[in-house]
């Protein structure tokens, strides 16, 4: 990826939906793993006892279908859309292949989205503005307290209209945003971090578009609702 076209934060996205086991994945292994490596672009791909992975050289990007599973997950989206528009491509092709139930009885339906944005100033100052604008430390509790907070963050868990959602955030420095992230590379030494998982437990069959709508809405209100947790902490 071109600096030009870098996103302003880093992330990383995941679509897994765990559905009723199909055995047929052990009759079409090898022919679904040729065909989908051609009808994602992505020139890697390696089969396991019960799973097929395919992948971009780079690491950046990788599809899977499996006995239980399957899904999609990418590195430094370039835009907003590319997430959802590849994971649905996925899923349009995969239930058109010989041996796939479909329409797919979902067990699990989950998009997980997770970002890193860099900041410009200190980690003191990053973790006064966390604890002050998202998680609302009181002054009563610093004063039970009675000690200075050198760190913060932990999971806040959701249920909302169509679907639950779990976040964990806080300020990070490179070495655990490294970790939480699973990456090797150069990381900015300072952001903020913040993950969300939206998932769903239909236990029963799910038609193709509701699948769709759900990755589609999912990977946008995450980045929706980042963006204005980021503003609220960064902003003057």
């Amino acid at each position: 990826m071109s600096p030009k076209n870098k996103p302003e934060s880093l992330n990383r996205f995941i679509l897994q939906i765990q559905y009723k086991p199909n055995a047929k994945l052990l009759d079409f292994r090898g022919t679904w793993a040729e065909k989908i490596s051609a009808q994602m672009q992505l020139s890697e791909w390696k089969i396991i006892e019960n799973r097929v992975d395919v992948y971009s050289k780079n690491g950046q990007s990788r599809a899977f279908v499996g006995f239980g599973d399957c899904g999609f997950a990418t590195n430094d989206v370039p835009s907003r859309d590319f997430f959802s528009d590849q994971a649905i491509r996925l899923l349009k092709f995969i239930v058109d292949l010989k041996g796939f139930d479909s329409p797919i009885f979902v067990n699990r339906l989950g998009v997980r989205s997770t970002f890193f944005k860099p900041f410009n100033g200190t980690f003191e100052d990053l973790l006064g503005r966390y604890s002050s604008r998202f998680l609302n430390v009181s002054d009563r509790v610093f004063s039970i307290m009675n000690a200075q907070v050198v760190d913060i963050g932990g999971p806040i868990y959701f249920k909302g209209d169509r679907c639950n959602f779990n976040t964990m955030s806080g300020p990070m420095r490179e070495d655990q945003a490294k970790q939480l992230l699973e990456r090797s590379d150069k990381l900015p030494d300072l952001g903020l971090y913040f993950d969300i998982d939206y998932w769903r437990k239909p236990e029963q069959v799910v038609s193709n578009g509701d699948i769709h709508d759900f990755i589609s809405q999912s990977s946008r209100e995450s980045w929706e609702k980042f963006d204005r947790i980021a503003d609220l902490v960064f902003s003057a």
